[in-house]
């Protein structure tokens, strides 16, 4: 689960599942290089109201990462931004979707850095060159990160598993009947485990990794629950587990390393090398036109 704000000159290249921006007189929806027109009415002066409904709209779409353009010469006022931001992170602290904010203006960004800080959402507005990430100073072993940083707060597309195609007939029911009947732990029994392994209390994982506490809950108390593969992204940094562990844990959640999703190349890049530092990751990350993995909303 996410929450980011970022700084987007232009929505080319952006790699969320979908992008909503304004139309008229509706909403519209950018998805595999498609725009599509929403049954939603979109006002020349869009309300706090307005996003709320958009974002409602977007949630019951059935995508995991979704980004919003923010319309700042058409919001009502200058508080409109602050306001929705404000409401969209209490409502995605239980959620397990990743949602971005996109802004023209930097200004935007800056006038509301108290506002972001508070609430730990990371905003991407200017990172440092990958030859500066990537450098002979980087972290060659794993980060350490003290108990307690929240410093690298903040996700990337969760890709949806493949459906899966059933037929009909004879065939169906001799598949289903010879099918394995030994079945590979759930996930959360999978996670105790590494958790265990790991020696961290929970709460050191849920902040290390970048999730609210009760997404963090949620998965382990409930056995059916699978995670986003973005949240999956997030624990294995979280945890800092080998790229053998990692390829573990997201096979258990129905999902791998795909050498066709640019964030899933970038992520498996530092998980091989050892690294473990959200900041280095969502550089390259967000270098790419990909949402940033994690998000620590700060308690209290």
């Amino acid at each position: 689960m996410s929450l980011y704000v970022t700084y987007a000159k232009s929505m080319k290249d952006r790699y969320a599942e979908a992008l909503y921006l304004s139309g008229s007189p509706f909403w519209q929806k950018r998805h595999n290089g498609q725009v599509d027109t929403l049954g939603l009415a979109c006002p020349k002066t869009l309300s706090v109201k307005d996003y709320q409904q958009l974002f409602f709209a977007a949630s019951r779409s059935g995508e995991q990462q979704f980004e919003i353009l923010f319309e700042d010469e058409k919001s009502e006022n200058s508080q409109t931004f602050s306001s929705f931001l404000d409401w969209l992170a209490e409502m995605l602290l239980s959620k397990d979707i990743s949602v971005g904010l996109l802004v023209k203006k930097t200004s935007l960004i800056h006038d509301n850095e108290d506002l972001i800080e508070r609430l730990g959402i990371t905003s991407m507005m200017g990172h440092p060159p990958l030859e500066k990430a990537l450098s002979p100073h980087a972290p060659k072993k794993k980060s350490v990160l003290k108990k307690g940083d929240d410093s690298f707060i903040t996700m990337e597309s969760a890709a949806k598993p493949p459906k899966l195609h059933f037929v009909e007939g004879a065939f169906a029911i001799s598949a289903c009947l010879s099918a394995p009947q030994d079945l590979e732990a759930p996930f959360r029994d999978k996670l105790i485990g590494f958790i265990n392994e790991s020696g961290l209390t929970n709460a050191e994982v849920y902040h290390r990794a970048g999730i609210s506490r009760q997404v963090f809950s949620n998965l382990l108390l409930n056995s059916d629950v699978i995670p986003c593969k973005s949240t999956v992204f997030c624990l294995i940094i979280g945890l800092s587990l080998n790229h053998k562990d990692a390829v573990s844990l997201l096979r258990v959640a129905g999902y791998a390393f795909s050498p066709s999703i640019r964030s899933d190349v970038i992520v498996e890049k530092y998980i091989k090398q050892g690294i473990y530092d959200l900041f280095l990751i969502n550089s390259e990350l967000d270098e790419y036109g990909c949402p940033p993995l994690g998000w620590h909303p700060r308690e209290g």
